[in-house]
């Protein structure tokens, strides 16, 4: 294990420092956690580049990069869940960590604890800067975390990221407890765990807006061209839009015999740029066209469906009981938690998503101390709850 000159931290690039410094965070019990990853910005994919772990004494940068190494201790010690790991903005960390396996727990994640004590959305370094007076720089956020060795500005980064999160913690938890609203952050963080995003798609491929202006059968080929796209990039390790960038392929999609300018088009990657390729990507508009016809598809209906007639009446009537309830049950009880709780936390615990959820009696996603407190305000204010809550002294 080596130590930066500058700033105190323990480099873990085998297997056999991994368990090293397993035995040592078996031992605590706490430690903060970041990841650093790449998200089809210099290589193909959702990659896990870095994982910071500061135990309160010692700082260590794991490096996943590395061949062989075996991260499952790591992930083991993520996963047991006596030992809390503090985190901060954790969404797109937990569905990587969720992709390769491992499920977090214990969790406690500042920025939600931030929002239940009403503070304003905000960064970390802003969050650290507002509650310790310290400012960090973020400018390594987006630098390419694949490269090796890793830059001492981005080691510095990653390590700030980590280290400051303890105090932070500290604070929190004890306005927390002082406020009695604990257990509104054990259901939140109990929530975040429970979701599986092990099946998630993490590369979308296609999206219903892309649809825009095409008609059936240009979406069909559309369609073949972004598979085409997707596979060329996952063959050189590189993200799609290296390839090519949507806006050309829907360009052929529209005008079929552009393809056939694809090597003079200056942002099309070099490596599409021979006759193997272009041999297969004029394969790909030609198949895809045959098939469009056997299929029936239409050269003048649109690919986006307008929706019907009872369709339309019934989002209409929907609409209406959604303007309806918020207007004379919902927005009344939002006045009442802003003003005992702060803007921020009314946010959290009845914003315009969750109204509609409550409206469409889809629950699932509304926590018991919320729905307590919506109830609450409701009997307070003389609100008959049993429009939107069956049984509501239930809940």
């Amino acid at each position: 294990m080596s130590s930066h000159e500058r700033t105190n931290f323990i480099y873990v690039d085998t297997s056999t420092l991994i368990k090293e410094c397993v035995i040592q965070l078996q031992k605590v019990p706490f430690i903060s956690v970041d990841l650093e990853f790449d998200k089809n910005r210099y290589r193909y994919g959702f990659n896990l580049c870095l994982i910071q772990i500061y135990d309160g004494s010692n700082t260590f940068l794991i490096d996943p990069l590395v061949d062989e190494i075996d991260l499952q201790p790591i992930f083991e010690i993520f996963e047991n869940p006596d030992i809390i790991k503090i985190v901060f903005s954790f969404g797109e960390d937990l569905r990587l960590l969720h992709s390769l396996g491992c499920f977090p727990k214990n969790l406690f994640d500042l920025q939600i604890a931030a929002q239940l004590l009403n503070f304003p959305p905000s960064s970390l370094a802003n969050l650290i800067h507002r509650i310790l007076e310290i400012h960090i720089s973020k400018s390594s956020q987006q630098s390419n975390w694949f490269q090796r060795p890793l830059q001492v500005e981005q080691i510095e980064y990653a390590i700030l990221d980590v280290i400051y999160l303890p105090l932070i913690y500290t604070q929190f938890k004890s306005e927390l407890v002082r406020k009695d609203i604990i257990s509104w952050m054990n259901q939140e963080m109990h929530h975040v765990e429970s979701i599986n995003h092990q099946e998630a798609e993490q590369n979308e491929l296609l999206k219903e807006k892309y649809k825009a202006d095409l008609t059936e059968i240009q979406w069909h080929v559309l369609t073949k061209l972004m598979h085409l796209r997707e596979r060329k990039a996952k063959e050189i390790n590189r993200p799609p839009y290296f390839i090519s960038e949507r806006k050309t392929l829907t360009e052929i999609a529209k005008f079929p015999e552009k393809r056939f300018n694809w090597a003079s088009i200056s942002s099309n990657h070099k490596s599409t740029k021979n006759s193997i390729f272009l041999e297969e990507l004029n394969s790909t508009v030609t198949s895809a066209l045959e098939e469009a016809s056997e299929l029936g598809l239409s050269s003048r209906k649109r690919a986006a469906k307008r929706i019907s007639k009872e369709e339309y009446q019934e989002w209409k009537s929907t609409e209406m009981k959604v303007k309806f309830a918020k207007q004379n049950f919902f927005k009344p009880i939002q006045k009442g938690i802003e003003k005992e709780y702060g803007e921020h936390v009314k946010i959290m615990i009845l914003n315009n998503k969750i109204i509609r959820e409550i409206i469409l009696g889809n629950f699932h996603n509304i926590l018991s101390y919320k729905k307590k407190i919506i109830l609450h305000y409701a009997k307070v204010l003389d609100l008959d709850a049993t429009l939107y809550f069956a049984n509501g002294h239930k809940l």
